[in-house]
């Protein structure tokens, strides 16, 4: 049987039992695996209030905008997103996490929160949000049983606010490119809870690893990439930690003098593997196969190489980069051949290639692969095509 790796945001109010339902779905066999005693599984809660030395106090919800709390919210944010990176194949139970920070960020502040960074990591993961509602005429009701546990009865005054906030929990949850499950929890029942969970992220693949395979609107299935090797390179398939080691292999601002751009971030690094390890585009029609390359034997990361597959599998477009230390040494001609062999044993017809018309060594490259010059050109850049 596959190993169970969910990764399970709950959304929702206070007054929806989510928290009983997160400790929950991180015990249960359908969504954990059986157990025969109680241990550690991880369980994330965006609403621990620890920037400020008082019972509830703000934390990365309810921080202060526009200062040091926000920046101070968005650390949390990434090193918790970087921890499960690190630690995909685990379950993980988040009790609220970026759609709450920007409800809450809206409600009190009219201020919107850009997670244009996060999500696309969130994708790559695989993490699904189930976002926790109850009916409406019910919020009353949900109060009085609250008040018998909570430690600061005040926070359930007015019941309006919390029915504004599921509203903007859905609006938010609407937008989200995150796979989503509206559950309603009015009645309380946990149990038939977390087995509609479990039905649902069976429904999705999102109880196991991801494979990796990327199926077209025709139903062709591009396969996904996998460890190659020069005499000299391995060709290691990206992940989202990589980002660490090739934020310096991309440092060098000569890198960019043909290609556009600058050298990014460790955030923008990360967010954009995050995205390209996802292995196709939102809508599904592309594939992405991206490998960094590595020197043997210390395995060090020297640049990378890439390749976009479109067309039911047919045509691929491959692109490439070697960090300046390593050039001249032939390591882009030895990565670039190894993906054209690659993609043509596996059925792709057509490989192009773009480059600058004055960069000349990548001209070179294209040629040992076997790509010739074309008279068509596409954002100032001439298409080489095999």
């Amino acid at each position: 049987m596959p190993k169970l790796t969910p990764k399970i945001i709950l959304e929702g109010t206070r007054l929806t039992h989510k928290t009983d339902l997160a400790f929950a779905l991180n015990e249960h066999p359908r969504i954990v695996g059986p157990r025969r005693y109680r241990y550690h599984s991880p369980l994330i809660s965006a609403e621990w209030c620890g920037f400020t030395p008082v019972p509830w106090g703000r934390g990365p919800i309810n921080f202060e905008p526009g200062g040091e709390e926000e920046a101070r919210a968005m650390a949390v944010f990434e090193a918790w997103t970087h921890l499960i990176e690190l630690q995909p194949h685990y379950s993980w139970i988040i009790d609220r996490f970026h759609l709450s920070a920007q409800a809450y960020q809206l409600a009190a502040n009219g201020y919107r929160l850009d997670f244009g960074w996060l999500e696309p990591r969130l994708r790559a993961l695989d993490v699904h949000v189930v976002l926790c509602t109850r009916r409406d005429g019910t919020w009353a009701n949900a109060r009085e049983d609250r008040l018998k546990v909570s430690g600061k009865p005040s926070q359930y005054d007015d019941l309006e606010a919390f029915e504004h906030e599921q509203e903007l929990l859905r609006r938010l949850a609407s937008e989200s490119i995150l796979p989503v499950l509206e559950l309603d929890m009015t009645d309380g029942d946990v149990e038939a809870a977390c087995d509609a969970i479990a039905d649902w992220m069976a429904s999705t693949g999102g109880l196991w690893p991801r494979l990796g395979r990327v199926t077209s609107e025709s139903g062709a299935t591009s396969p996904p990439p996998e460890r190659l090797a020069t005499d000299r390179l391995d060709l290691v398939p990206l992940e989202p930690g990589d980002a660490d080691e090739m934020v310096g292999v991309l440092a060098d601002p000569d890198l960019y003098a043909f290609i556009g751009g600058r050298p990014p971030s460790l955030v923008e690094l990360r967010a954009r593997y995050a995205l390209q390890a996802a292995g196709h585009a939102q809508e599904g029609s592309q594939a992405w196969h991206n490998w960094v390359v590595r020197l043997r034997p210390a395995g060090t990361a020297v640049g990378f190489v890439q390749a976009t597959v479109d067309d039911d599998g047919r045509v691929a477009d491959i692109a490439w980069l070697i960090g300046v230390p390593w050039q001249g040494r032939g390591f882009a001609v030895e990565a670039v051949q190894r993906i054209v062999s690659w993609l043509e044993l596996r059925g792709v017809q057509t490989i192009t290639a773009h480059v600058h018309p004055e960069h000349g060594a990548s001209a070179a490259v294209a040629g040992r692969a076997g790509l010739e010059p074309t008279d068509e050109f596409e954002d100032g850049e001439r298409i080489w095509r095999r």
